[in-house]
């Protein structure tokens, strides 16, 4: 596994994400964590898996864009 790259994202976006997440977590009995985890990575924060992108693009979603983050720095 590749060494983590920081990435930023605005403050309302990481409070809402952080909320999110912080929720989940003191939420007992939660059937399916990795559903509710990538649900709140994509429908909070916009932060997709690259795999998912063709499915993006085929649906006419023009807001999609492709960083490359291990160039980030």
């Amino acid at each position: 596994m590749q060494a983590p790259t920081d990435i930023y994202i605005d403050n309302e976006t990481y409070t809402a994400l952080r909320a999110e997440l912080a929720h989940l977590i003191t939420t007992p009995f939660v059937n399916d964590a990795d559903t509710k985890v990538v649900e709140a990575l994509g429908e909070i924060g916009g932060i997709w898996p690259k795999n998912v992108m063709d499915d993006a693009e085929i649906s006419g979603n023009s807001q999609v864009s492709e960083v490359d983050i291990s160039e980030a720095a």
